[in-house]
Formats: C-alpha cells, sequence, structure tokens
C-alpha cells in the first residue's frame, strides 16, 4: 500500500506533491491528526468593511470557537503544528478575512479549498445548503439558515 504518495489521485501532480511533503505531511495518517476544518462568521462580505464575528475550527482535539470581543486572538494557537486547513471558499473569504482582522497570521499551511470539488460533485450553493443536501445539518434550529442569516443574527 502506498502511505506518502498523493499523485495517483485525480488532479494531483508533481507539484502538488511536492507542496504536500513540504509542508511536513509525509503519511497519509498525518492528514488526521494535524488537520484542522475552519468556518468563519462575519457581519458581511467585504474584509475592508465588515468584521469577524466567530472563527469555528474543528480538528482531531474537538470543536472550538473563537468569538470577536473575548477570545478571537486566541484563534493563532491552533495553528501551531496545524498543517493542513480545510475550508468552503477560503481564497475568496475566510483566510482574507482572518488575515485583515488579525494582522501576523500566516498561512503557510497546505489549504484544501472543497468548494470545487463540491460543485464538481454537482453540489451547489453555500456550506449550510450543501449540508442539508447531504444529511449533516447540525439541529433543528439552524436547519434552513444560511451564511446571510449569520450575518442578520
Amino acid at each position: 500500500m502506498l502511505t506518502n504518495s498523493y499523485i495517483y489521485l485525480p488532479g494531483i501532480g508533481a507539484t502538488t506533491e511536492r507542496k504536500i511533503w513540504d509542508s511536513g505531511i509525509k503519511s497519509w495518517d498525518e492528514f488526521r491528526e494535524n488537520t484542522i476544518f475552519l468556518d468563519t462568521e462575519t457581519t458581511g462580505l467585504s474584509p475592508y468593511y465588515n468584521e469577524i464575528t466567530m472563527i469555528g475550527v474543528h480538528s482531531s482535539d474537538g470543536t472550538k470557537v473563537f468569538i470577536s470581543g473575548i477570545d478571537l486572538e486566541d484563534f493563532t494557537q491552533v495553528l501551531k503544528g496545524c498543517k493542513v486547513i480545510v475550508t468552503f471558499n477560503r481564497a475568496r473569504f475566510d483566510l482574507p478575512f482572518i488575515e485583515h482582522h488579525l494582522p501576523g497570521v500566516s498561512f503557510d499551511q497546505l489549504h484544501i479549498d472543497m468548494l470545487n470539488p463540491l460543485r464538481r460533485l454537482g453540489l451547489t450553493g453555500g456550506p449550510k445548503r450543501i449540508e442539508t443536501e447531504l444529511g449533516l445539518s447540525k439541529s433543528d434550529e439552524t436547519t434552513g439558515l444560511s451564511g446571510f442569516d449569520a450575518v442578520r443574527l
């Protein structure tokens, strides 16, 4: 069994495989141990005119929520030892917001953006809509809510 090669996966070439290795991931097991799943909630769509209200992170250590005005700055601690960050639309949303509002945060980890792979599978809309479509709704209270509802709330 191949334990440290990724090149046989569709869309992974020599350059991407080298990035994976350079990020410190030498085996498939390290994806589980050093990966965080990240989502932000904000007051709008522009990092220049709107604020982060919270950053949610899930990892092998569990789920942590960092809230503006309480402990948002502590978010940087979860990046220590992190080798992979998984987001939805990270390039255009999550990470630019965080970089703008938490100066000094460096995202040099390997990034996996779920937006395009999900689109290729025919799943469209925002994360909350896709979660619902896949039967992953978190609770009755949040069923049917979108990212825009989070802004309004």
